[in-house]
């Protein structure tokens, strides 16, 4: 009987395993490339220039709103893919899009990937992952950068 309890305990810590972080690509990859990476600096840059087109800033996690950023909800979660797509529908194909998450390094993050994916799915040409490679605080807040 003990060994059915322990084998049933070591399938039920693999299965939350599996299923709570199976949301998570498992694709860990980088789909990006190098011109498809803002830094925070120049984000804050086109913010302050109000000669400019401003970008359509999207938060696609939970990690809390930069200034003028539009919350979409979790990208690892269908909900928040299906927020994020009817955003964009009426959206035009090039316009600059930044988008970030914040909430864990890039290389953890269940959001990025999804969201990355969807705008390039959809068609857009103009879109950029905010480069937050520790998270929103050590990457854009503690520089005070702004936030709504």
């Amino acid at each position: 009987m003990k060994n059915v309890r322990f084998l049933f305990a070591i399938v039920a810590v693999l299965a939350s395993i599996y299923f709570g972080y199976g949301y998570i690509n498992s694709d860990l990859s980088t789909p990006w490339n190098a011109q498809q990476i803002m830094q925070p600096e120049e984000l804050v840059k086109l913010m302050n220039n109000k000669n400019v087109e401003q970008p359509l800033i999207l938060n696609i996690g939970f990690a809390g709103n930069i200034k003028n950023a539009t919350e979409v909800g979790a990208s690892s979660e269908a909900d928040g893919i299906n927020k994020l797509k009817t955003k964009l529908r009426t959206v035009a194909k090039n316009k600059l899009i930044v988008f970030y998450c914040g909430c864990c390094p890039y290389k953890n993050c269940p959001n990025i990937r999804p969201a990355f994916k969807a705008l390039k799915d959809m068609g857009f040409s103009n879109f950029k992952l905010l480069d937050l490679p520790e998270n929103l605080k050590t990457d854009w807040i503690n520089k005070n950068f702004p936030m709504q």
